[in-house]
């Protein structure tokens, strides 16, 4: 048994007044029924740096049966990987069972637990604190915070790391890629978002297991994109994910395979919109996924219209099954909804129309994707792909629209009335 690093609160400085009370709440709760029970992960990783968490988590020894009981209002959550929903007043609180890492099954072998590759599939091993330490992804996600005495218990080294700005994966970087690829990606993330240097034994076998992620769920890895760029470090991020040549492996269209290379233009262009969306999101400002997506996907669209128009010469051509391909191929990676891919080809069909069409012509003016539509387009006019004179005009009713707060909305056409005969 490995005895934890003890850290005081007179060393790390967490005061008791920056934690939630309702997790608190339930620490306390689960104590007095005879469970032991800690706050745990990022909750704790945030406050030692100095930021508000946005929830508390809690680890406990408690079954997540026994926490329900304990609940009034709980709910158990999670096929893989089994937790409670507890609420608190409006706060949910998720409590989740030590655990201790998947091992083989005596009835069933390694293949209960794991897949051919290596992907867990099953997490719900109980175990105890230490255990629980250990199967956690990262040094400074694998941190204990008693909130009766404010000590936090460290069996990785998580709290030196933090201290030394470096992320590092717990274990053997290899296997814990293998067992969830998705862990490559909260590697790069929090390295982003703190601008911590990764762990050269963490980061050396990332390209080269990143190809791992093509077996992860696109509803969970389009998760995890949110995660990525929506959190105000879009540009760290992109970097570190190019870097290690993880980028194409999200966003496959721009992938080799595909006829494409991430040229100059292409690095610059990716990098403008990720600075313009790390700025949204500096101001306060809305940021949608089907704008996020068209202005990402729209090179490898608009690269792919100008092939097939070379190709047949400028005569006409279905540009609608180009959008389809470009779409379905990323919806393979990362799910995008039907609602997210009509948006994307409003955005797309907009950028045709504005430069054909009339200024201010209602029938764009009123479409509930004018303004998203009218910022790649300003995205594009800084490439020379667009005329500032094409683009200045439709920029300008977008910002009086900003100052008036008024949008012009279509009118909706009365149905004819039926005639009897």
């Amino acid at each position: 048994m490995i005895e934890p690093r003890i850290i005081l609160q007179s060393d790390h400085g967490i005061d008791f007044d920056q934690l939630s009370d309702q997790a608190v709440e339930v620490v306390h709760r689960l104590n007095s029924a005879g469970f032991s029970g800690e706050l745990v992960g990022g909750c704790v990783r945030d406050l030692l740096l100095g930021k508000q968490p946005k929830d508390f988590d809690v680890a406990t020894s408690a079954t997540p049966e026994q926490v329900k009981n304990l609940f009034e209002r709980a709910i158990i959550i999670g096929r893989r990987f089994r937790l409670v929903e507890v609420r608190i007043a409006r706060e949910i609180v998720q409590v989740a069972t030590y655990r201790t890492a998947p091992g083989y099954s005596a009835r069933y072998g390694r293949q209960r637990n794991f897949s051919s590759k290596g992907k867990i599939l099953k997490d719900n091993n109980f175990g105890d604190i230490e255990q629980d330490a250990f199967r956690r992804d990262l040094t400074i996600n694998s941190l204990f915070l008693n909130p009766s005495d404010m000590a936090i218990f460290d069996y990785s080294g998580g709290f030196e790391d933090i201290q030394a700005g470096i992320i590092r994966v717990i274990g053997n970087p290899t296997d814990r890629y293998q067992e969830d690829p998705v862990r490559i990606l909260r590697t790069i993330r929090f390295a982003a978002a703190f601008d911590f240097e990764i762990d050269f034994k963490s980061a050396e076998p990332i390209p080269s297991l990143s190809r791992l992620l093509v077996d992860v769920s696109n509803s969970r890895l389009a998760e995890e994109i949110k995660k990525l760029f929506f959190s105000g470090n879009a540009v760290s991020v992109f970097g570190l994910l190019n870097e290690f040549g993880v980028f194409t492996d999200l966003f496959p269209c721009y992938s080799r395979v595909h006829g494409y290379s991430m040229d100059e233009t292409t690095l610059q262009w990716l990098t403008g919109l990720f600075q313009e969306m790390d700025a949204r999101i500096q101001n306060a400002e809305p940021l949608s996924l089907s704008y996020t997506l068209a202005a990402i996907l729209w090179l490898p669209y608009s690269r792919a219209l100008q092939r097939e128009s070379t190709r047949r010469n400028g005569k006409n051509f279905d540009s609608t099954r180009l959008a389809n391909d470009i779409v379905n191929l990323q919806n393979r990676s990362t799910y995008i909804s039907k609602v997210n891919k009509q948006q994307i080809f409003e955005i797309w069909r907009l950028q045709r129309k504005m430069q054909q069409l009339k200024l201010g012509t209602r029938s764009i003016v009123g479409n509930s994707r004018f303004r998203a539509a009218v910022r790649l387009l300003e995205h594009r006019t800084k490439f020379d792909e667009v005329s500032r004179k094409a683009s200045s005009g439709w920029i300008k009713i977008r910002d009086n629209q900003s100052v008036t707060g008024k949008r012009h909305t279509r009118r909706r056409r009365r149905p004819r009335p039926t005639v009897r005969t």
